[in-house]
């Protein structure tokens, strides 16, 4: 082998021909190109190596080797050492597709032209995101649904396969899918701790749970445990395994609630009672028999058959039930069912009152003073009885050996003697009602006393109004020396008292006659006759006279031009005086007026405070008065000043009232008429006055 060196190698092209290509090649013995340099005038086209053997191998010891163009290799490169690159690896014929460096330790790989990936430099994995927040961040730009899909060749690789974790991109609810027919289960410690198989059945301590949710083991819930079905009762079972064990849930305890009997509700299987426990030292509060009957404080039933509750308690000063509200509403707290209806209920009203309904009519009531109102809501005694009957309180007697069928009230004293208020007794089968004894061993009042006092609160100085003893009856101050006072109705319907002696000689009656006779009362000297009466008419509790009719003074000495000494009316009434004349539109402010007549005399008063108008030069009248006068010279009237404010400017201004006339005319103290506009007239001005005249 011989080597030639050469310090400088120089090929030049010939400038006559830029188009033909010049080459420098190196040989080997048997012609095959090892080397070669292609170019034209404008530069090296191409640098050629050309080897037998599968490695290239540039070996530079002074430094790296750099290429400025592009590298193009046909078969495989092999690299022993670093490459670097300064952005990205292209796709050959697809551009937009790479894998780039856009960052100190960043990696990110993109398709069509977009980053689908990047890792970033604390190694968080992003995808959809160029701004990883956890190790894994998969990020769907758009209001679309964002999935993580695991799938293997049983489950196939369809978009329904596998296990899915789905964001939805409506609302960011998050979904674990199981798309197929399995179980999905977790775990903590290497252990199932909850299943929720392909029927949706949730197990937790089972792997094969029977109903939407199946608990092997101990539950226990802080707050509120609801059992919800929406096509039937929501329910909760215990259930011992063998049906034969009593199933419990323990409410209270200490510790985690777990493993007490503090608080236990027992719900015993098969025929067994339920029992409700409050606390060991109390033993057992509450139980429900397998027959449905009710027990507090007992274990068995001394009821009668049948009997549904029993309460009991054995300590001393308690054993009651307690049933309350909130608020102050009124509400029915025992109800009282038949056939699916209330029958009945007990309950409390607004204002601490115990009410007593049948069905849903209140028929007695215990207000808060302890009044009984039976018919009514206001009892204003001990006991109140109302009702639209005539029959409202009955008492009878069962006595089967007493044919008079006695029955009654009776009053007792300190020391037990009882005394008969009211008997009912039928002797020979007629019906008689006894004030006092009539019957039956108790004692009987000698006289029975009314009284009465002016103050309803009051608990001294009452005064007998009425006494009945064995004279008969004592009114007032008066003693009853054997003289009676008898009250009947009669057949007309009407009331009356009579005035009789011992002899039965009637001397005198009042009589009250019904509503269709108007409330007349008659006053007359015979019993058999209604002459020589006297009639008065009650209207709304006055004393009216009949027409025609009125109070005579004909007992009284008599003048020497006396007409009439029977006063026939009495009136009281108001007035509005008005201007009539004198002023034009008047308006007013603080004007009234009063009048009282006594049989034909008509007394007035009026006051009048003009605030508006016109005045004009017209004679000044006030009408309104409520009676026109008389049509006689003796019934016309006048009126004086009570006040006049300066009306007349020191000028007297004197008031007439003509017959047949329901005004007040004005006039000048010397005659003449007084207008609207004389003086200081009428207008912002008050006058008071008083007069009177005859009808």
């Amino acid at each position: 082998m011989s080597t030639l060196r050469v310090s400088n190698i120089e090929a030049k092209a010939d400038v006559s021909s830029p188009t033909v290509d010049e080459k420098i090649k190196f040989t080997n013995s048997s012609g095959n190109v090892l080397f070669h340099l292609d170019g034209k005038t404008s530069g090296i086209t191409t640098v050629g190596i050309n080897t037998t053997g599968n490695t290239f191998t540039v070996n530079n010891t002074t430094g790296d080797v750099s290429f400025s163009g592009s590298v193009t290799s046909s078969g495989v490169s092999t690299f022993t050492s670093d490459v670097s690159i300064a952005d990205k690896i292209v796709h050959i014929g697809d551009t937009n597709t790479a894998i780039r460096f856009p960052a100190a330790d960043t990696i990110t790989a993109e398709t069509g032209g977009t980053e689908r990936l990047r890792i970033t430099s604390s190694g968080s994995v992003g995808i959809g995101t160029d701004n990883a927040s956890r190790k894994l961040h998969i990020h769907e730009s758009s209001a679309t649904n964002t999935y993580l899909q695991l799938s293997n060749s049983t489950t196939g690789s369809g978009t329904d396969d596998g296990f899915q974790i789905v964001c939805t991109g409506s609302t960011g609810q998050v979904s674990l899918i199981q798309r197929e027919n399995q179980p999905l289960t977790f775990q903590t410690n290497n252990q199932e701790r909850l299943r929720i198989d392909s029927s949706g059945n949730v197990g937790i301590g089972t792997d094969n749970p029977a109903t939407p949710l199946h608990v092997e083991g101990n539950i226990r819930a802080d707050g509120h445990l609801i059992a919800r079905n929406p096509s039937a009762t929501g329910q909760i079972f215990i259930q011992s395994d063998d049906n034969t064990y009593s199933a419990s849930i323990n409410v209270g305890g200490t510790g985690n609630g777990l493993g007490y009997t503090t608080g236990q509700l027992y719900f015993n299987s098969e025929a067994k009672d339920v029992i409700f426990n409050t606390k060991t030292s109390a033993g057992e509060s509450l139980r429900i028999t397998s027959s449905g009957v009710l027990l507090v404080g007992l274990t068995n039933s001394v009821g009668e058959g049948g009997t549904p509750i029993d309460l009991n308690s054995t300590e001393v000063g308690r054993g009651y039930i307690n049933l309350s509200r909130d608020d102050t509403a009124a509400a029915d707290h025992i109800l009282f069912g038949k056939n699916g209806s209330i029958a009945a209920s007990v309950g409390t009203d607004t204002t601490n009152t115990l009410v007593f309904k049948t069905g849903t009519t209140e028929r007695l009531r215990i207000d808060s003073s302890g009044n009984i109102g039976i018919g009514t809501d206001n009892p204003d005694g001990k006991l109140a009885v109302t009702g639209n009957g005539y029959n409202q309180i009955n008492i009878a007697s069962n006595n089967t050996a007493n044919n008079n069928k006695l029955a009654g009230i009776t009053g007792q004293n300190y020391v037990g003697d009882k005394w008969s208020i009211i008997q009912t007794f039928s002797p020979s089968g007629s019906n008689q009602i006894y004030y006092g004894s009539a019957d039956g061993g108790y004692r009987g009042a000698t006289t029975h006393y009314f009284y009465v006092n002016s103050d309803p609160n009051a608990t001294t100085g009452h005064t007998e109004a009425l006494r009945i003893n064995s004279n008969g009856i004592e009114v007032g101050s008066y003693t009853n020396s054997g003289n009676t006072v008898l009250f009947k109705t009669d057949d007309n319907n009407t009331t009356r008292i009579n005035f009789y002696d011992n002899n039965n000689t009637e001397g005198c009656y009042l009589k009250a006659e019904g509503i269709t006779n108007g409330g007349i009362f008659r006053m007359g000297r015979r019993w058999d006759t209604d002459t020589d009466k006297i009639s008065f008419n009650m209207v709304d509790g006055t004393i009216g006279v009949p027409n025609g009719g009125g109070l005579s003074f004909a007992a009284t000495s008599d003048a020497g031009g006396m007409t009439s000494e029977l006063l026939d009316d009495y009136e009281e009434g108001t007035w509005t005086p008005t201007i009539v004349q004198g002023v034009t539109s008047p308006t007013y402010t603080n004007t009234g007026g009063s009048y009282t007549k006594i049989g034909n005399c008509v007394l007035f008063t009026f006051r009048m405070q003009c605030n508006g108008g016109t005045e004009v030069g017209s004679q000044l009248r006030i009408g309104g008065l409520p009676y026109s006068s008389g049509g006689t010279a003796q019934r016309q009237g006048g009126a004086s000043w009570n006040y006049s404010d300066n009306i007349g400017n020191s000028i007297t201004v004197e008031m007439h009232i003509p017959t047949n006339s329901t005004q007040i005319y004005f006039y000048h103290s010397n005659g003449g008429t007084w207008n609207g506009n004389a003086g200081n007239g009428v207008v912002n001005e008050t006058m008071h006055v008083h007069g009177q005249y005859f009808v």
